[in-house]
């Protein structure tokens, strides 16, 4: 057996004429779009059905505790007009383990930039999607950031610290541990 640059794998005796696997037979991509408003800010996000709870697409879904984060943020910090919340604009945000991007789409709507990062090449798909359905006049970017991986690449990258480091469900397995 064979790979060929697609990942597809195919049999050597049958070279082109019968794939045996792709991966993307096993992707699940059938994302449902949804409308989210905190405070009058409206966001568009799409993602996988709540239903959906196959444990290799859990970065494909918007969690219970992101609905909860972006309210915090809206009721407590944006509404209440929190003493940082006039400094908003020159920060920059990091999001861990965003997932569709939710709490960071949020943040970037009042704040200078945004750097939404996860560890799955299937949910940066998404989180590039999500970022063109919210686009805005402040920059909003996302980078693959895997736990436990080396960061000497990320950090050349974005030199400058981040002002704002948010998560939410970022950990949902023993795996994450042992790293």
């Amino acid at each position: 057996v064979s790979t060929q640059s697609t990942g597809v794998l195919r049999s050597d005796a049958m070279a082109d004429e019968e794939v045996l696997f792709a991966p993307e037979m096993f992707l699940n991509e059938n994302y449902k779009i949804r409308d989210f408003n905190y405070g009058g800010v409206e966001l568009t996000i799409a993602s996988l059905a709540p239903e959906k709870d196959d444990w290799d697409t859990t970065g494909q879904h918007i969690w219970p505790a992101a609905d909860v984060l972006c309210t915090y943020l809206n009721n407590e910090i944006l509404q209440k007009r929190a003493p940082f919340d006039s400094k908003l604009p020159s920060k920059k945000v990091l999001e861990l383990g965003a997932g569709p991007g939710l709490c960071g789409l949020f943040l970037s709507k009042f704040c200078q930039s945004t750097v939404l990062t996860d560890g799955d090449d299937i949910v940066m798909r998404l989180l590039q999607r999500n970022i063109e359905l919210n686009k805005g006049p402040n920059q909003v970017m996302c980078e693959r950031l895997e736990w436990g991986a080396d960061l000497s690449t990320f950090q050349s990258k974005f030199k400058e610290k981040f002002d704002i480091i948010i998560g939410s469900d970022i950990i949902y397995s023993t795996y994450h541990f042992n790293f």
